[in-house]
């Protein structure tokens, strides 16, 4: 699991998971993104216990740092498409 998060405004940005429920958990962090979440949000949800989803809840230390490079392209605004065009030029 891994979550995308910009540091200047902590926003979440994209949300990755491979588990058998990795279809309802990635449904629920693409609408919260939506929603300009940011990682503190996550941390003071409440997780359901014994789910996969309750490690994105948990995660608390950054594991690594990205500088981004925003393609001349993106406006700097939060739109989905926007910021999820961004994360994936990034991750190319």
């Amino acid at each position: 699991m891994k979550l995308i998060v910009d540091v200047s405004t902590s926003h979440v940005l994209i949300g990755h998971t491979t588990s058998p429920d990795a279809a309802e958990t990635i449904q629920i962090v693409g609408d919260v993104i939506r929603m300009q979440t940011t990682k503190a949000d996550f941390d003071v949800t409440i997780a359901v216990n014994q789910s996969s989803a309750k490690e994105l809840m948990t995660m608390r230390v950054p594991t690594q740092h990205y500088v981004a490079r925003v393609p001349e392209w993106a406006d700097q605004k939060y739109s989905p498409n926007t910021m999820f065009r961004a994360a994936f030029h990034l991750l190319r």
